[in-house]
């Protein structure tokens, strides 16, 4: 695949593909735009009455790829109250398969093939509404449509988790998403890095407000296995203080999900706890510093430059750039390029 360097530090994914374009992407049946109330922003609205004959598609054509390779996918949107929705992501593993991992609140229990992944979605309702109240009590929650008085969700997914743990594969990159009626949608990002909703979209009209007294933030992380015993997810919530601190209404939901069975554990893998607690100790990434190269990148020796100071040789590694003191074999780097350095000059460096 092409370099990576330009999805770092997160993709706008609608931006990317310049989404209002239709371009790059394909959209089907009722698809159209409006401002929405609690955002105060331009959306979009995917309506109809089978969610499989209207869609946004992105990539427009099959035979293409996204190529985005940020572990986390990141959903602003709201289900359309009374409706059913359902969102298909397809990503492709290092193995070279492609697993489609599926989320809807049609979806009365999770299902797995080796190629798709089918979870459970429960739409959340408005605090304190007769809805909310409903969900606290019920036995498996609100299951089906969306309440009238559902919430804008920021819905966050470990695509690398989800396929280990339930496929058996390798994360590489996300292929393509289908968003299907019936929903609103504001935006989706990728990235390697775990990010606060309300930075996050950061465009929103909120800044009077806590984000948590509008909208949901639910991270399907696994970063705290104890709160994700089961794979039957009927909400993908999780709760993790240092990067949000989740209302009450969501707090409540999170113990309907303790009543669904634990999932068998591929043999030749971590356990999922040991493995998510070992990722969350090792952010931020990167973990490692550099402290030394051994080698050399250029083609011929007019590639390795002198300093003016005459204390330290320039010299390219691939794609960074190394100056060693002679005298102490000290290193320094400059590093930020993408891909493979072609030459190098020392005006830029006068020490």
């Amino acid at each position: 695949m092409a370099s990576k360097g330009w999805q770092h530090p997160y993709v706008n994914i609608f931006k990317h593909v310049k989404v209002e374009e239709w371009k790059k992407t394909a959209k089907e049946g009722d698809v159209s735009t409006y401002t929405d109330k609690t955002l105060k922003c331009p959306v979009f609205r995917i309506s109809g009455p089978l969610p499989a004959n209207s869609f946004i598609h992105i990539p427009k054509k099959s035979n293409q790829s996204l190529g985005l390779t940020g572990r986390f996918f990141y959903l602003l949107f709201r289900p359309t109250p009374g409706k059913y929705f359902v969102v298909h992501l397809d990503v492709a593993t290092e193995e070279g398969q492609v697993v489609r991992i599926s989320f809807s609140n049609m979806f009365k229990v999770f299902k797995s093939t080796p190629t798709w992944l089918q979870f459970p979605f429960l739409c959340g309702a408005a605090k304190d509404s007769v809805y909310d109240n409903t969900s606290k009590s019920a036995r498996h929650g609100l299951v089906g449509s969306a309440p009238s008085s559902v919430r804008w969700t920021c819905l966050m997914l470990d695509l690398q988790y989800m396929l280990s743990v339930y496929a058996n594969r390798c994360h590489s990159h996300l292929k393509s998403i289908r968003l299907c009626a019936n929903m609103s949608v504001k935006n989706m990002f990728t990235s390697d890095l775990l990010l606060n909703p309300g930075e996050t979209f950061s465009d929103l009209n909120y800044s009077k407000y806590s984000w948590h007294d509008f909208y949901d933030h639910i991270r399907y992380n696994l970063t705290r296995y104890d709160t994700f015993p089961g794979i039957t997810q009927q909400r993908l919530v999780e709760d993790d203080p240092p990067i949000v601190t989740l209302s009450k209404a969501v707090q409540d939901r999170v113990s309907l999900i303790k009543q669904v069975t634990t999932p068998e554990q591929v043999k030749g893998h971590i356990p999922p706890h040991a493995a998510m607690d070992n990722i969350v100790k090792l952010l931020p990434d990167p973990i490692l510093r550099l402290k030394g190269i051994i080698g050399f990148g250029g083609g011929t020796s007019k590639c390795a430059l002198w300093t003016k100071a005459g204390d330290a040789v320039v010299y390219p590694c691939h794609a960074i750039i190394v100056s060693m003191k002679i005298t102490t074999n000290e290193q320094r780097f400059f590093i930020g390029h993408s891909d493979k350095v072609a030459e190098d000059d020392t005006h830029f460096m006068t020490n």
